[in-house]
Parts: C-alpha cells; structure tokens; sequence
C-alpha cells in the first residue's frame, strides 16, 4: 500500500538531494514522528500534523517548531485542530482522512507505528498513491541525509541490525565495540533516539559520526527505499507483529528489506528464513560474477555451531570450554580493508574518513540484489588499501583464556581460478567458433581460530554469545580490527530486562526477561541460559502460534507459572510438555509460586512470550513489579538488593 516511488520530493540530480518539498502531512507524532516534523521543519518546510490521539506526546512542541507550522492539523477529539474538511463519523474525527492531503501536500511522512493495513490509514495511502505524493518514513528521510551529507565530503560508515529477537541487545554491543575501537559513534533507531533527532543534534554540534550503528524494526524498513548500510544483519526471523504486517511473509520481506545492493550482509545459518534469503543471494552473486569475471560478494554468516566458511563466526568446543570462534583464511588474505584512518599498527581509528571519490564509487561492482529500491551508485566500500596487518598473533588452540583476548585477520575473500567454458562464442570472422575464457569461484581453505571463551562475556545465555557473534561480523564487516572488539565484547554489561539476572537467592537465579514479548524470544531464552527453570508465561498474545514453545519447555521447564489475558493459550499450546502449569491472577502469586517450585542451582525467569498492556502500562512496568516481587523476598531474607 505504500508509495514505492518516492522520487518526486527529491532533486538528487540538481542539489545533492536537497529536501525541496514545501508542504509535508506527518502522520503520527510519537518520537520518529516528531523527528520528521522537526527534520522538515528546519529545512524549510510548512507542516500539517495529525494524530490519532487527542493529546499526543510532542503535541507542543511540534507546534511550535520554527518554520511556522500551519494548518489544518487533527488530534482526534481536537476539534479547534481539525479542518472543517476532515471526515468525521458517529462525532469523531478521522485523524487520517483523505482530505488532509488537499491544499498541497507534496510528501507524506507516515510514523513507523502505523500500519498500513490500519483501513484509515490504508485509505489515506491509496489517496496519495493515486495522487503520485510520495509516502516515506524516518528512514528514507535518514538515508537520503546521509547520502546528501557524502556529496558534501562527510561520509559515514552505517552498520544496520534487525531480527525478531536480539536486536536492542546486538545493537547496544555493537556500538559498545566500535566505540572501543576509537571510531566516534551515533548508535540510533528503534533503541532510541530517533535517528533523525540524533542526526539533526550531531549537525548543530558540529560531531558527524564516522559509524551509524542503528537498530531497525520492520516498521522502519517498510516504508524504506534508498537505505544503504554498509553491513548490516537480520538476526533472527519469528512470529510477531503479524497483525500490523498482515502476515508472516510481509514480515520476513521487511526484514529482509534491510539489505541494499552494496550493504555487506550478516545472516544467522540457523534461522530458517535468513538460511533461505542467504542460498537465494549467493546464487544470484555467483551468476553476477561468472558473468563479470570476477569474485562473487561475500556474506558472513553467525551461529551456534562451528563455523565452515572463511569468514564465518561460530562456538566451538575445546578443552572443556565453548569459544567464540571465527573462520580465516589459510592463506592469510583479507578482502575486508580496513577503515580509512586506521592505525594498522595500534589498531583503532585516529582521524575522520576521507570523503569518497569518484573512482572509489566506480571501483563498485553492483547487482540488483535488493527486495526493493536501493540508492543508486552509493557505496561506502574504498578499494585500495592494503591488507590490514595485525598486531598479535592468536593461537588457534588457547588455553588460557586471557591470552585468547587477541587480534586475527578475517579473511573471507573469494580465491578465483581460471576455467574454460564449455560453450562456444563466434569468432571475429564470424565463422570459426572460440571458447570464451572466464573465472570460476574456488572456495578458498579456512583455519578456525578461537577467539574468547564464551564464559568471559559479562551477558548470560548462548543467545547472547551468538548476539556477540553478529557484532563481530558487523564491525569487522566495515573493516574494524578484531583485537579491540573482543576487549569491548568482555567489557559488555547487557541491557535492562533482557535475559537480566537481578537477584540469587537460596542458589536460584531470579532473571528478568521481561522485554521477551514474543514467542521466539522466550524460546531463545531458555535455550540459551540452559538449566532447569521455572517460567512465568502469559499476558497479551498478539495472535501468536504459541506451539513453537513447547520443545523449549519441555526439555528446560520444571513448572510454568502463566499469567494474563491468553494464558489459557498458553497453556493449552504447552500440557503435552509433562511439566507443572498453574494459572495466576497476579505477577506477584506467579512469582511467589515459582519460588515455591524453584531448588539451588534453578532459575525463576520472567518470560512471558506476550505483551503485557491486558495486565501492565508496558514491559518495563511488568518488569518493575517482577522487581519488587523479588527484592521483597529478598527482604524476607535479610538481603537488600
């Protein structure tokens, strides 16, 4: 439903991609779309604002934004804001009616909240399509900024993370670990701010990054077109969100959407959709580069097994310990150049990057390798440099796990042999027929090296060590040395009701996960902390297909505690596990239960697998009580926490 074009408020040929739309709707006016009205505004353009609540957060302050915000704007039940023209039925106003795109509105700026499937907003998306008014987001406004920002001798590098689960958590660690490389860095997106209020703070302060790292959400990349990253990863694809995409397939393609034609990609080889997308885009490389001639792009791939592939990251087994471990060339090369004003010898990041030239522009092989538009001869790549030498040498058997802390060279170029095709091509006199000579892809031998024991990162669960392991594939994947990223990777504390352990109590652990709103992320949960527990389950469903839980509860769950609105569904998706379940009115008797329930050396995890608005004001408030619930208990036993 939303417009595909997205060109026509755009002049890239005659002014850098200058924002020259005079009259822009934003729709919705949560953080991204208050980001959008003050984006516009500051560039000069007129606003009409309009939101389906009658109070929206930055009501005020989008108001009085400098460039003079005019009318008709709709807030609901506002109606001293609404247009004599907007549609109203049964007394209340269409915040998202047709008619708020009369009186010339060139560009439609839609808040990554609302579905277009919603029929209102639907209605308003196919009025502008047939009116040719372009529809973006805050990301196609972000992306558009940056390629300005390149034109005009500031470039920046963008790593870009999405997936169902993960993504908050990867996307903190992954800024940690640029950051420790000394490169300045914006982290931005779905983990707040938005990217546009980050964008429009770094420009007044004079402070362009030289790394975007940005967390994406499906929302984000739906209303996408041009975004460029420079590496970028899909961690995981799993239920959720089915109702504002209409559909699992929707979804994934959002996700997917995440990939433009020169972005380096990172992909999980045991999520069944990333494995699919991956097999797809690796023929189509192979086919570009048997008929280019040349080595095909490369992906790198994460997960929990050992990796195969020279470039790949994985755990291994070795001496009683797991590893995070990565795959190298045997021969020692690395296609990965490293980052303009690297110190090859200290290993960080010492001066701003050069603006991109023409011939490294051109130096670019491109391929119609994305779901959708991509931004036309943009590439953050520079060719030229020499290999990046590294400054200790990693044993590729360690002991001693400090001594594993050490840098190694990613090398997961494409060997290229020649070979002589079997058909044949007209000769120059048109009769006598040749053989065209062409290059053939040659797999090249890999070495595993091991890089950190997993039981040094400060974060629980195999979950998050295959978390660590996609953030190490994006910052290598931009050409960032591996040494200082593994001293970040130890240095990681994790992110607040993710798989976070807040009290040990009588040898239990009590973890909250309560940001765990869908079933794949209680399933990677308990997977990844791996001991016996007691879960609390339940709360708003969104529709989900409960079933997928029952494998992980069966074979880590000693009871479970359900909770909220569909914890009947719960339950019923979960009896034939053999395990204790017991239906709660209250977080507090749940908890009080599993404690109950609960032996040293056992796990009380808040995990619910649902939202939680049928019980609580959002995750972080189900978490707070989950809190409280704990340290009254821990009181009672003469522990503060």
């Amino acid at each position: 439903m939303v417009d595909e074009r997205g060109d026509a408020a755009w002049d890239s040929e005659t002014d850098a991609d200058r924002l020259r739309a005079p009259h822009v709707l934003v729709l919705g006016l949560g953080e991204s779309g208050f980001a959008m009205a003050r984006w516009c505004a500051t560039h000069g353009c007129t606003l009409r604002l309009t939101d389906s609540r009658t109070s929206p957060p930055n009501r005020d302050a989008a108001l009085a934004l400098p460039s003079g915000v005019q009318g008709p704007h709709t807030f609901a039940s506002a109606q001293a804001d609404v247009v004599d023209s907007a549609d109203t039925s049964a007394g209340q106003v269409h915040a998202f009616a047709p008619s708020l795109l009369d009186g010339g509105i060139d560009l439609v700026a839609i808040s990554p909240g609302l579905s277009p499937l919603d029929p209102s907003v639907a209605m308003l998306l196919a009025a502008a399509h047939e009116r040719d008014i372009p529809v973006w987001g805050e990301l196609e406004f972000f992306a558009r900024a940056l390629r300005a920002l390149r034109a005009a001798g500031q470039p920046s590098h963008v790593i870009a993370i999405t997936g169902t689960n993960g993504k908050t958590t990867t996307t903190a660690m992954t800024g940690q670990l640029v950051a420790r490389t000394g490169c300045t860095v914006a982290v931005a997106g779905n983990i707040s701010p938005a990217m546009l209020t980050r964008l429009l703070d770094a420009i007044e302060q004079q402070s362009l990054p030289q790394v975007w790292v940005l967390e994406l959400s499906s929302f984000q990349l739906e209303t996408a077109r041009t975004f460029e990253a420079d590496a970028a990863a899909v961690l995981n694809v799993t239920q959720d969100h089915l109702d504002w995409h209409g559909g699992m397939d929707a979804y994934a393609a959002a996700k997917f959407r995440i990939f433009g034609a020169h972005t380096r990609p990172v992909i999980n080889r045991d999520d069944a959709r990333g494995a699919a997308w991956l097999a797809q885009w690796r023929g189509m490389q192979a086919e570009v580069a048997r008929e280019a001639g040349t080595a095909p792009r490369r992906a790198a791939t994460f997960g929990m097994g050992a990796p195969t592939l020279a470039g790949d990251f994985g755990l291994v087994e070795e001496g009683g310990l797991t590893w995070l471990a990565h795959v190298v060339r045997a021969d020692g090369v690395d296609d990965v150049p490293p980052m303009a004003g690297l110190d090859p010898v200290r290993g960080v990041v010492v001066a701003p990057m050069p603006p991109e030239t023409e011939a490294d522009a051109d130096a670019v092989v491109t391929s119609d390798v994305a779901e959708d538009g991509v931004a036309d001869g943009d590439t953050a790549d520079v060719d030229g440099h020499a290999d990046l030498t590294d400054d200790v040498a990693l044993s590729s058997t360690p002991t001693d796990p400090e001594a594993s802390m050490a840098l190694a060279n990613e090398t997961d170029a494409a060997d290229v042999a020649e070979t002589v095709l079997a058909e044949p091509v007209d000769s120059e006199d048109g009769k006598t027929p040749r053989r065209r000579r062409r290059k053939a892809f040659v797999e090249p031998e890999g070495m595993t090296k091991l890089l950190m024991p997993v039981d040094a990162l400060r974060v629980r669960g195999l979950h998050n060590a295959c978390n660590a392991l996609a953030a190490l594939a994006l910052c290598r994947g931009i050409g960032l040395p591996l040494a200082p990223l593994l001293h970040g990777l130890r240095e990681y504390r994790g992110e607040p009701h993710r798989v976070e352990v807040i009290a040990t109590l009588e040898g239990v652990d009590y973890v909250d996960d309560s940001k765990a709103t869908n079933v794949g992320a209680t399933v990677a949960a308990l997977d990844g902390l791996a001991a016996p527990t007691i879960l609390i389950a339940g709360g708003d469903g969104k529709g989900q297909d409960f079933s997928p839980l029952l494998p992980a509860v069966a074979r880590w769950c000693k009871a479970v505690m359900l909770i909220g609105r569909d914890g009947p569904q719960v339950r019923a998706a979960i009896e034939s596990a053999g395990v204790v379940l017991e239906d709660h009115s209250t977080l507090q008797a749940a908890v009080d239960a599993a404690a109950a329930y609960a032996a040293p050396g056992d796990v009380v995890l808040l995990s619910p697998a649902c939202a939680s608005f049928d019980m609580f004001r959002g995750y972080a408030h189900r978490a707070a009580v989950f809190h409280e619930c704990v340290a009254e208990r821990a009181a009672a036993q003469g522990v503060m926490l």
